[in-house]
């Protein structure tokens, strides 16, 4: 068996030498059949892809990625179930653990409690319609078909198991106002310059998912969305608000 001793190169930044110390509790918190070696080499390649990761907290990010390995959602591309960001937060450049827009569909299915849950982009000459009532949100969107047009709106919707659905909804300028208080540095997100749609999404999905019902597992992890780990947490079943330290929403795939 590999020691994490025999993984560590001389060469290696502290960050990368820092993970491979840690390997066997990565290794440990991962599901059953999940390849430890793979997942480790997922995360080296999201700190070659993302450069600014190797000048974060060590620390920071091998709790980020403890994290990722809980949760079961593997960080960065190509599947976009978790993203590990390099945030400044009080002078210091610092790891922060985000859950994307797939992750938090992965959860919603994994829970048992929901058997549909979608967010979808509504265009510009789309039919859009909505009503809140005594029985919950009647909707109705058909699509225009128009190539090329800007978007106005994003929806979020949710079938649960036991009957009934649930329905969220916010127009561009309300995404917008979102992304520049938790975000206000978003010029310098990639994701937010080049995929505004896909974090729309991502957002109106945050906010849906905390209507659900909560499972063990959903519940932890919209805990942990958005927060910088500093200390590893062996088991994620206990976390309770005020362990984490949430920051701005994160910037997926910056």
């Amino acid at each position: 068996m590999t020691t994490s001793t025999e993984l560590k190169r001389a060469g290696d930044p502290p960050v990368i030498a820092l993970l491979k110390q840690y390997s066997p509790d990565i290794e440990a918190a991962l599901p059953g059949g999940w390849t430890a070696s793979r997942f480790q080499s997922t995360c080296i390649n999201l700190v070659r892809a993302t450069p600014g990761l190797l000048n974060v907290s060590p620390m920071t990010f091998v709790a980020s990625v403890l994290l990722s390995a809980q949760l079961g959602l593997e960080p960065g591309p190509p599947l976009g179930l978790s993203w590990i960001i390099p945030r400044r937060n009080r002078g210091n450049l610092e790891a922060s653990f985000q859950i994307g827009a797939n992750g938090l569909r992965e959860l919603a299915y994994r829970s048992g409690l929901v058997s549909t849950v979608e967010a979808r982009i509504v265009l510009e000459g789309d039919k859009f319609r909505f009503a809140h009532g005594s029985g919950g949100t009647a909707w109705e969107h058909v699509p225009a078909g128009v190539p090329g047009k800007d978007w106005v709106a994003v929806y979020a919707t949710a079938r649960l198991t036991g009957g009934g659905e649930l329905f969220e909804t916010m127009t561009r300028d309300e995404v917008v106002a979102h992304r520049d208080r938790y975000v206000p540095e978003w010029g310098k997100s990639k994701a937010w310059k080049e995929q505004e749609p896909e974090m729309a999404r991502k957002t109106v999905l945050a906010r849906l998912c905390r209507q659900l019902p909560k499972s063990p597992e959903v519940r932890s992890a919209m805990i942990v969305d958005g927060s910088t780990p500093r200390v590893l947490v062996p088991d994620l079943a206990g976390v309770i608000e005020g362990e984490f330290e949430e920051v701005e929403e994160g910037e997926e795939g910056s």
